[in-house]
């Protein structure tokens, strides 16, 4: 059923091969597996500099590179555990 979507497609862009649906879902759950490591490494490092450290909230967000209600989203999640 793809490999029809994928002919015609090939077809109306006068390309010989185009990415299949079946690579562009792999290529997209690869991406979203590294943004969610990322986003997992930057709450562990704003985590580590709450706990340990005397930065304010907006020296910890220019660390992680992140907008400093994230840090304050994670500080509020800290203090409900």
């Amino acid at each position: 059923m793809f490999y029809k979507f994928e002919e015609e497609l090939e077809t109306i862009i006068n390309k010989e091969k185009t990415m299949g649906i079946r690579e562009l879902a792999t290529l997209l759950i690869k991406e979203e597996g590294r943004e969610e490591g990322r986003e997992q490494t930057q709450a562990t490092i704003i985590t580590n500099l709450l706990e340990k450290s005397d930065h304010t909230f907006q020296e910890i967000a220019a660390f992680a590179g992140v907008p400093i209600d994230v840090v304050i989203e994670i500080r509020n999640s800290l203090l409900t555990k």
